[in-house]
């Protein structure tokens, strides 16, 4: 049977996929660290946002049936 997969171990799989993106520096400067630290937020806040959307139109209903039953 196949380990389960733990939050911080994902996590850090992830982190090692991140880092396997960033091309060798050559001529890395402040800039590009910004701007790849700007985007990594971004896609977090995004993703974050996606998925408390998702949530809420999935407990929508249930919210509106407990609501209208008493």
């Amino acid at each position: 049977m196949a380990p389960e997969l733990q939050l911080p171990n994902a996590v850090a799989i992830v982190w090692l996929i991140f880092l396997s993106l960033i091309p060798p520096a050559e001529a890395y400067d402040a800039g590009d660290a910004l701007a790849l630290l700007l985007g990594t937020i971004l896609a977090v806040v995004g993703f974050c946002a996606c998925l408390g959307w998702y949530l809420f139109m999935l407990l929508l209903p249930i919210e509106v049936e407990t609501l209208t039953a008493s």
